[in-house]
């Protein structure tokens, strides 16, 4: 099997990772980071054609829905029997994470302007937000893990 194929496999293989949590963490940062990525990405694409950053509302909308598709993508060709709240949950660490991150973090500091800012005391909120939710998904990880040591 060739590099291109494992790594289409694993791409495109939804897993929740239910009792390893190391995984977990990994996984949704990943997600998360990814969401940051691609949004950039789009930003930068659409800067170069309308010449000035996008409206942050719709923005948001065109990448929840990228990540929506993906996340239906998955769950219509994955052969594994995962659950919805693991998509959700992938969903929510790319669209609402890591892109809303992107785009509600970061302001345009003029019409045109390539330049944005940021306000740190909002960035402390949303670590808080995301770090509970990756928490409560490492500990949840390692219950079940003990439970199936058993």
């Amino acid at each position: 099997m060739g590099i291109n194929k494992r790594l289409w496999d694993e791409l495109t293989t939804a897993t929740s990772y239910n009792d390893r949590p190391y995984d977990y963490a990994k996984n949704q940062l990943a997600h998360w980071a990814l969401g940051i990525l691609l949004t950039t990405v789009v930003s930068l694409i659409l800067y170069s054609l309308l010449g000035e950053f996008a409206y942050k509302g719709i923005l948001f909308l065109i990448m929840a829905t990228i990540f929506f598709l993906w996340e239906f993508f998955q769950y219509r060709v994955s052969d594994k029997v995962v659950s919805l709240w693991d998509h959700f949950e992938d969903w929510m660490f790319m669209a609402v994470y890591g892109s809303g991150s992107a785009v509600f973090l970061f302001h345009e500091s003029a019409p045109g302007e390539p330049y944005v800012w940021i306000n740190i005391y909002h960035a402390g909120p949303l670590a808080g937000i995301i770090s509970t939710h990756l928490v409560t998904g490492i500990v949840a990880r390692q219950i079940n893990r003990k439970k199936n040591a058993r």
